[in-house]
């Protein structure tokens, strides 16, 4: 009597499979070591991508989208940022004065300085395409003359300067503090034949309006910031380095290549203003930028090997369950199962051992990531601080939960689980089933 096969949607396949994952000890083995394997997947994934995140944050600092540095063609030109911000694409603009000057610190020789960029800014402005007004300890903070006649008169005479907190720490400043600075001026022909120009030094007295902080401490102790407006004839003169630049923040919908172009060609025709050249935050910062993308290549390396380990403990217990049930394979066909169920069979075994452990690693990965500053104070309270804040420059480990750039990972690991069975699998399909009856 002739007995039809099962159907090929008949669930016999998922069945067995099913109890074989939940009978077999060496199964659940598998089951942990894939979930182990996702566990430090989410975790890695989640705190380089915060990690990145943060330090793109760190990097681009102050700057806007992007700088266009100019040059002054006449000198009632005003202020060439209005021309900028009234151009479509453009959220705002601002216009900068930048140079160089040296810090004298309290109680140093006479011939000790802290060299530093000096940057002209209009804060009113200046707010609306950078983050330097958040960077700042104290909100309130102005640099403009305000107040009474007098007060108006003594900040004409003595500017106001936003210090970071590290330059203040060298100066051994405070806000509220005076300072002595140094600036350069075009001094004429260097000899009486015209040969070139002459510089000379020029000290000035200021006070420290407020100081400011931001996570890059490099790139905070090498920038000052003054009024622009009130402090143009001061220490903004043409010569001695002097740099033009207009900061630009675009809408969300813009096309920033295309706004730079015809930014470019409008001031190309402006009889006041020339550019000079233009790039964006990301071109400015291209060599850090290029650091975090060779990070994002070595954390795809690492993590093709953890789905690689995963997948070859599947393999081996593929292996060994083929070997030891052959005799139950035998009964299988000889009840009708054909070689496409059995290699179904130990298909879904596989899909459903990488299932389940990508599912358990998954949830203790979350969990690990919500609790993993937890776990570096308590390894730093005993001695062993694994996220040093001099070495990785933020005080607590950043992350950043993106499930969008996890699946590809998560499932890539099923996927890859579920291919490496196949071979196993195949040579279960394969064996005769006298010989698999046989089979002590």
């Amino acid at each position: 009597m002739h007995f039809p096969s099962p159907s090929r949607t008949s669930p016999y396949r998922f069945v067995v499979a099913a109890r074989l994952l939940r009978t077999r000890r060496i199964n659940w083995i598998s089951v942990a070591g894939i979930a182990l394997g996702v566990l430090f997947l989410v975790l890695l994934i989640s705190v380089m991508e915060g990690y990145q995140r943060k330090l793109r944050d760190v990097i681009r600092g102050t700057l806007s989208d992007a700088v266009m540095e100019v040059e002054r063609l006449s000198a009632d030109a005003g202020d060439p940022s209005t021309l900028a911000a009234s151009m479509p694409g453009v959220a705002a603009a601002s216009y900068q004065l930048q140079t160089v000057a040296l810090l004298h610190p309290q109680g140093a020789g006479p011939r000790h300085f802290l060299p530093l960029r000096l940057i002209g800014v209009d804060l009113a402005s200046e707010r609306h395409v950078s983050k330097l007004e958040s960077y700042m300890e104290d909100a309130t903070v102005t640099l403009r003359a305000e107040g009474n006649a007098e007060a108006r008169a003594e900040a004409k005479a003595l500017p106001r300067i936003l210090l970071s907190g590290h330059s203040a720490k060298e100066l051994g400043a405070a806000a509220g503090s005076r300072i002595r600075l140094r600036t350069f001026e075009e001094a004429g022909p260097a000899d009486g034949n015209g040969a070139g120009p002459g510089w000379t030094s020029v000290e000035h007295e200021a006070v420290v309006a407020g100081l400011y902080r931001s996570e890059n401490f490099e790139y905070d102790r090498l920038h000052a910031y003054v009024d622009r407006e009130s402090n143009e004839d001061r220490f903004f003169k043409d010569g001695a380095g002097l740099v033009r630049e207009i900061r630009i923040r675009f809408e969300e919908t813009a096309d920033p290549r295309a706004v730079l172009t015809e930014m470019i060609e409008l001031y190309r025709e402006h009889p006041a203003w020339s550019p000079v050249g233009v790039d964006t935050w990301e071109e400015r910062q291209e060599f850090f930028l290029r650091m975090i993308r060779d990070q994002e290549g070595a954390l795809g390396i690492v993590m093709f090997f953890i789905v690689l380990v995963g997948c070859f403990s599947i393999f081996a217990t593929l292996t060994l369950t083929a070997a030891e049930k052959r005799r139950d394979i035998g009964v299988l066909k000889a009840l009708g199962a054909t070689p496409s169920g059995i290699l179904g069979i130990f298909l879904w075994n596989a899909a459903l051992i990488s299932a389940a452990g990508v599912c358990v690693g998954y949830a203790f990965g979350l969990l690990a990531v919500a609790h993993i500053n937890d776990l570096r104070v308590a390894l730093a309270d005993r001695g062993w601080d694994v996220f040093p804040e001099s070495i990785y420059l933020f005080p607590e480990i950043p992350t950043y939960v993106n499930h969008r750039s996890l699946l590809p990972y998560v499932a890539g690991a099923v996927l890859a689980a579920v291919v490496f069975a196949i071979v196993p699998a195949l040579r279960a399909a394969r064996i005769p089933p006298v010989r698999a009856l046989a089979h002590e």
